[in-house]
């Protein structure tokens, strides 16, 4: 969680990103009661049936965050491993609801921070990351509308162009430049996310210029 390496604060950070965090114990600490339910239920639901034996346990969870039918709609070979990895699942929402976070822990956090969230997500989901960001005195919010948490693989472009605006501004305050230069920002920031790097592929050929990253990079 990128959070928790934010607040351990044993390594400097340049900037930080976050997407969607399921920070629960910042809803009870703001008696954000309503939206901590619905997560709890969810789980608890979740949970359950898993301990049951539905092997399926966890398509709960995944149309909390995704809506509903969206592990339906995933390919089978997406789901057999959603399934598979389970209780390595279960682990974590153990560890989401046992991390202390606090209003007071954020305030710390004095990085240039980008709070994500889908405008189609879980209003839980939603109200979790509005208090994030609005406890981080350097954090900006922003919606993608028509996504949910699964907004990586739905809305990657605009997922990289947030990345890139972000990285950029942190870049532009702190006076430094990341290895790859971005290309085509105005006067407000905003950044053509496609990249101008050189690297080496994995099949040993070297790519060059202003272009959209390949596959393995983006």
């Amino acid at each position: 969680m990128t959070l928790a390496v934010a607040l351990r604060n044993r390594v400097t950070l340049a900037s930080l990103a976050i997407i969607e965090a399921p920070a629960v114990a910042l809803l009870l600490e703001r008696k954000e009661v309503q939206h901590y339910r619905a997560f709890r239920q969810m789980t608890d639901i979740y949970f359950a049936a898993f301990k049951n034996g539905n092997a399926e346990a966890i398509e709960a969870m995944i149309n909390f965050y995704g809506g509903a039918g969206t592990f339906a709609s995933w390919p089978p070979r997406v789901r057999t491993y959603a399934v598979a990895t389970t209780p390595v699942n279960i682990l974590d929402w153990a560890s989401a609801y046992s991390f202390p976070l606090s209003v007071k822990a954020l305030a710390r956090v004095q990085v240039p921070t980008l709070v994500i969230l889908g405008g189609a997500s879980h209003p839980a989901m939603q109200r979790t990351n509005e208090l994030v960001s609005e406890c981080m005195s350097k954090a900006t919010l922003a919606t993608i509308e028509g996504a949910a948490h699964f907004m990586i693989a739905t809305h990657a472009s605009e997922v990289a162009r947030l990345l890139a605006q972000h990285v950029h501004r942190a870049e532009r305050a702190s006076g430094t430049r990341s290895g790859g230069t971005l290309s085509n920002h105005d006067k407000a920031g905003n950044v053509d996310c496609r990249i101008s790097v050189t690297k080496q592929s994995s099949t040993g050929k070297r790519f060059q210029g202003l272009r959209e990253p390949p596959s393995e990079y983006r």
